[in-house]
Order: C-alpha cells, then structure tokens, then sequence
C-alpha cells in the first residue's frame, strides 16, 4: 500500500518484484510504482524469520532512509475481507498455503 494519506493505492509484487497486475479489483493501483527497496533481500531473510511455523502471516516492512524498520505482523489482514483482490489471485495463494 501506497499514498495512504491520499491515493491510497494497492498494488502485489512477487519475491522476484513482478508486479502482479492481475491480482488487484476495486482498487486503485500506484501510476508511480514504487522502486524495489534498496535492503529487499534483508527484509525478505527478516520475513522469514518472523513468519516461520505460520502458515499464514503478513509481516509489514518498512525501508526509510536506508533503514529497515518492523511494523507488525498480521495474521488476518483487512479482518479477512479482501475484496481488492481477484478471485484468481486470492484461489492462487490459498493453494500456497
């Protein structure tokens, strides 16, 4: 998510930073897409650590000056309504899991 205090935009990136365009409905994706972060392979070693033993976690990174910063880690996001994402995306991961 990007822009929250004003476009509020969504957008799906992949471990490999493929920008998944199939994945968001009834949303708003970013014209501007953000640059893969200079610290992603750090931050995806960090999410493995935290998110080891779940099978589902969202674990929220934040890189800001060069540094990586935790926010939290979340087990049902949006209360488990995910609305923004199509039904093939949302079926996609579900097989992940």
């Amino acid at each position: 998510c990007t822009e929250r205090s004003g476009g509020d935009y969504r957008d799906v990136f992949m471990i490999d930073w493929t920008h998944r365009l199939d994945a968001i409905v009834h949303a708003k994706m970013n014209p501007d897409l953000p640059e893969k972060p200079e610290n992603f392979e750090q931050m995806i070693k960090i999410a493995e650590i935290l998110s080891k033993g779940h099978p589902f976690v969202r674990v929220d990174l934040y890189e800001i000056q060069g540094k990586v910063y935790f926010g939290e880690l979340t087990f049902s996001p949006a209360v488990g309504v995910l609305n923004h994402f199509s039904d093939e995306f949302l079926l996609e991961q579900g097989k992940r899991i």
